[in-house]
């Protein structure tokens, strides 16, 4: 069989020939006995195969349909990116992002993947910029292997090192089996505005499959908030794998777990979310039993949110049955203990920017809190947040004590406890019982600039002090106003009264400033010892 193929000359390569006489080959059943190509003047080039046959009727081969194959076989990766391009979008636009794209990928890149992930890729890094730089996408691995996917990191400007993004992977229950990092050139990019992609194939680091269309939007979520500082970066962050609870409920419990710490369990942090872990099952439970007792949705009846309780009561005892650790079944019971514990979150409300907040606030009945060194305050707060961490500790329902910024992050609890116990004295002549507060910024950057470093624990007083007043009733008149989506477990609790203490002597206008941004009923007489000169103690 005699075949003359005419294709552009710029197409034809050593590659395209190969792939061309292949496919002829096949559709004659035959072999490639010889092949003489031609370059004359113009744009074209011309190759003349000769498909030997030994024995037969040479199959009857529709050209159009030949001709259909080669031209697939001519196309380059670039034609195929330009018609990608063009099934989501009008003809316009897709001739403008091609001009943009056309050579922006690099050779591995193109012989990893083919136009049509290109064309997914360009949808996310056109979301990039300076102010906007980092993009991820977890995608299916390899159709053979339901137990791999594959991590996609877009980064405006440079690439990530692999010590910034593996701790993370790491952390979310992942193990990274190769990576692979491709550069990405837009037409008119200076080198600074280049975007790199890391190609990360994954594993569940415990084994077993992974159901990404469960699970991807909540994984996605997950790696972005410890990237944007909105989580912690620790082991809990496997929860989301491994239990499918998504971050700020994983959050939930690393704030508890935080809580435990300072009330001396004597259990380390990675014990705790091990612990959790390997029972990610009543993780979920904890995380459910926590949203029912708090969530404050109207149409949950209390009938109804007592009888849900119960259920969950229920099946996290049946569970804990199965836990043969006597250590574990203590850690878990403490995590329990302690939602059952508290009487108020700020957990469901939404800040001004109709987010929700940053910030954790839990307040608790300290009596009902177990393992609790004496003597047990009257009521307990305490923040939490990647940022900042405090307590604060109130001998009855009328106290006043300072705020102290605190440099013990281990055991800043045990520092209040033993102040609030003084204050307890010292206050006795002034109202019946005392007060004591505490913080600890988690984000000082080196005292070396010492301006930086003081603004830094300013700003995490500012936090920590708007965070009690989130969890606080107000007065209106002689009317208590609860505070917006706080499901109150006490009574009315209004009183709130702050001082200066070690590290903040120079902020009480500033707590006065959060008071009245708050609309609090004591106004600027919510902090002694600010410009307004109001005293507690008279």
């Amino acid at each position: 069989v005699f075949v003359i193929v005419v294709v552009p000359r710029d197409r034809l390569n050593t590659d395209v020939r190969v792939a061309i006489a292949n496919d002829l080959f096949e559709v004659y059943e035959g072999r490639l006995s010889a092949y003489y190509p031609s370059y004359p003047e113009g744009p074209l080039a011309r190759v003349h195969y000769i498909i030997g046959r030994d024995k037969g009727t040479t199959p009857d081969i529709s050209q159009s349909e030949l001709e259909s194959s080669i031209a697939r076989l001519v196309r380059t990766w670039e034609d195929n990116l330009r018609d990608a391009l063009g099934h989501d979008r009008d003809p316009s636009e897709a001739r403008a992002v091609f001009n943009v794209y056309d050579r922006a990928f690099s050779a591995a890149y193109k012989e990893a993947f083919p136009a049509t992930t290109a064309v997914s890729d360009i949808a996310v890094i056109e979301r990039l910029n300076a102010d906007n730089r980092v993009a991820i996408s977890f995608c299916p691995g390899s159709e053979e292997d339901s137990a791999r996917v594959n991590l996609k990191i877009y980064h405006f400007g440079r690439p990530i090192a692999l010590s910034d993004r593996m701790p993370i992977i790491e952390n979310m229950g992942f193990r990274a089996i190769n990576e692979r990092t491709y550069r990405v050139k837009r037409r008119a990019d200076d080198e600074k505005e280049r975007i790199w992609l890391h190609d990360i194939a994954l594993a569940r680091a415990s084994g077993g499959e992974i159901d990404l269309d469960a699970l991807r939007t909540r994984l996605e979520a997950a790696f972005m908030a410890v990237w944007d500082g909105q989580a912690e970066d620790d082991g809990y962050a496997a929860l989301t794998l491994n239990a499918g609870i998504p971050w700020r409920d994983v959050a939930i419990l690393r704030a508890l777990s935080r809580y435990l710490r300072q009330a001396r369990l004597p259990y380390s942090q990675d014990y705790m979310w091990q612990t959790m872990d390997r029972h990610a099952h009543i993780a979920n439970l904890l995380v459910d039993y926590f949203h029912t007792r708090f969530n404050p949705d109207p149409s949950l009846q209390q009938e109804m949110r007592e009888a849900r309780e119960r259920s969950i009561l229920g099946d996290i005892e049946a569970a804990l049955q199965d836990v043969a650790s006597l250590d574990e079944d203590r850690i878990i019971r403490r995590f329990l203990n302690l939602v059952q514990a508290m009487v108020r979150t700020n957990l469901f409300q939404l800040g001004p920017d109709g987010l929700p907040r940053p910030t954790f606030v839990f307040k608790f009945d300290p009596h009902q809190v177990e393992g609790l060194p004496e003597p047990r305050p009257y009521r307990e707060i305490f923040v939490y947040s990647p940022r900042v961490e405090g307590v604060h500790l109130r001998g009855g329902p009328i106290a006043r004590g300072g705020l102290r910024w605190s440099d013990r992050p281990q055991d800043f609890r045990t520092e209040i406890l033993g102040l609030a116990k003084a204050q307890q004295v010292k206050n006795a002549v002034i109202v019946p019982v005392g007060a004591k507060g505490g913080f600890v910024p988690k984000q000082l950057p080196p005292m070396s600039d010492r301006e930086a470093w003081f603004n830094e624990g300013r700003e995490s007083y500012k936090v920590f002090v708007s965070s009690l007043l989130d969890v606080t009733d107000n007065l209106d008149g002689d009317t208590v106003v609860p505070p917006d989506h706080v499901t109150r477990l006490d009574g009315d609790d209004p009183y709130l009264v702050v001082a200066a203490d070690k590290g903040t002597a120079t902020f009480s206008d500033t707590a006065n400033a959060i008071s009245q941004a708050h609309g609090f009923w004591l106004d600027d007489a919510f902090a002694s010892g600010g410009s307004a000169g109001y005293d507690h103690k008279k």
